[in-house]
């Protein structure tokens, strides 16, 4: 319990005694020689200092314990920090990290096969980064299967063989069909940009009903184009007259499920919560967009919950 405490004080840079040198001795604004002899004051005397001062106030104080009459010396400190492994500020092994940002960098996307090894003709490199060639994504994923993964996969094996291929739970492996029925990617009104997605359906009266997604070519307004999400429902329940859009309107708004209502109701009572905080426009919407899903950080194993549905 002592060690962890002692370890998690000195990363926390709480000791140091010129907060705005050691800034800049992390980001490399020292010179070679001015670095080096900061680094000896470090180790020689603000971290036994501060960790000295640390034992004294908060440590012993826990354990009902007081500093002997010749107190802690600074050797002591220093044998402590060495037997923590600590050298200066960082522990042995360790190296200074760099900030993350969306630099640039290189990913590669490989297959391995049990029975030939690395299968290098199926390999793909990416310089990703905002200004180079963007991002991996499960389209250039596809790309690679079919165009570079079966042509070496046939080459290694020969005709005869089915691969099973094996992949991590990715967002770069993640993809939809181009014509998917995904209501995030639909405008609410007919054309702009937003995918042309095939026909669905649903049952009514235990029948099922075609609903189509896109207009039709000989459509006066919007021939071959994406209905959109107002679109759809009075779209297929109409005959482009006044009077049947009125009659379709108060069916059109009784379609709506009671529990979509209540699912907007509870997102509207965390907009009133978040302006109740007095949080502006653009904080208010991240506030609300953290109940909008839940988010998983890692990729490496499949979510033993479902993924959170949108407003829940």
């Amino acid at each position: 319990m002592v060690h962890a405490v002692v370890r998690a004080y000195l990363r926390s840079e709480k000791w140091s005694q010129n907060p705005m040198k050691l800034k800049k001795l992390l980001h490399n604004e020292l010179s070679t020689e001015e670095a080096r002899e900061y680094c000896r004051v470090l180790e020689s005397e603000e971290m036994p200092n501060g960790l000295r001062a640390f034992v004294t106030s908060e440590i012993l104080p826990r354990y009902h314990l007081k500093v002997g009459r010749f107190g802690l010396s600074r050797s002591t400190m220093r044998r402590l920090l060495l037997s923590e492994g600590f050298t200066c500020w960082l522990l042995n092994g360790e190296s200074l990290l760099k900030k993350k940002g969306p630099g640039r960098g290189l990913h590669q996307s490989d297959f391995i096969c049990s029975t030939v090894g690395w299968l290098y003709e199926a390999s793909v490199s990416l310089e990703y980064g905002k200004n180079h060639e963007g991002f991996w994504n499960g389209e250039l994923f596809c790309k690679q299967l079919t165009e570079k993964f079966f042509p070496a996969f046939n080459k290694a094996h020969g005709d005869g063989y089915i691969a099973c291929v094996l992949v991590d739970n990715s967002q770069g492996h993640s993809v939809y069909a181009p014509d998917a029925l995904r209501a995030s990617k639909m405008n609410m009104n007919p054309g702009g940009a937003q995918p042309h997605m095939r026909d669905g359906w649903y049952l009514q009266d235990g029948e099922k009903v075609v609903q189509q997604m896109n207009f039709p070519s000989d459509h006066p307004e919007h021939p071959n184009q994406p209905k959109g999400m107002k679109a759809n429902w009075l779209r297929e329940n109409c005959d482009y007259s006044f009077e049947t859009l009125r009659q379709n309107m108060p069916k059109a708004l009784r379609s709506v499920s009671l529990e979509l209502i209540r699912k907007w109701e509870h997102r509207a009572w965390r907009f009133i919560d978040a302006y109740a905080e007095g949080l502006g426009a653009r904080e208010a919407q991240q506030k609300v967009r953290e109940f909008s899903s839940r988010r998983y950080k890692s990729h490496r194993r499949v979510p033993e919950q479902k993924l959170a549905q949108a407003m829940d």
